[in-house]
């Protein structure tokens, strides 16, 4: 029985870490040097302790997540603005175009131009509707 209380509390513990670093990694996402193991050292989580835990509470490991966040950020800023490819994937916190392309395809199979191309006709046709029938 003491050993499942002191369990619990340990898993606890880990939880509110866990939470913390998520926390972390949502307001700081776009900073390239974001490093959540380092983080994780600071409040005494080892690097596994850490992925395996982030994983079973949140359903990815601390880097997908990040990589999951910064991909969603990228697409936003594709469909909403006319920025540049480059300078999305630095402010979105990849620290090189290659690493975002492989990213960004992965997440929405295909290249960050194309779905910005794809945004732009859907966003035509809503506003315009589909041709009539001849």
């Amino acid at each position: 029985m003491h050993k499942d209380l002191a369990y619990e509390v340990l898993w606890s513990m880990v939880r509110m870490l866990v939470g913390r670093l998520r926390a972390v990694a949502d307001a700081r996402y776009t900073d390239p040097g974001l490093d959540l193991v380092a983080a994780a050292a600071d409040l005494g989580l080892s690097r596994t302790r850490l992925v395996h835990a982030f994983r079973e509470l949140v359903g990815v490991t601390p880097h997908r997540y990040v990589v999951e966040l910064r991909t969603a950020h990228a697409a936003h800023r594709l469909r909403e603005t006319a920025d540049p490819v480059t300078r999305i994937c630095f402010d979105s916190g990849f620290g090189s175009v290659a690493r975002f392309l492989v990213a960004f395809r992965r997440a929405f199979g295909t290249t960050p131009s194309d779905y910005r191309a794809l945004a732009e006709r859907s966003r035509t046709f809503r506003e315009v509707g589909p041709p009539m029938a001849g």
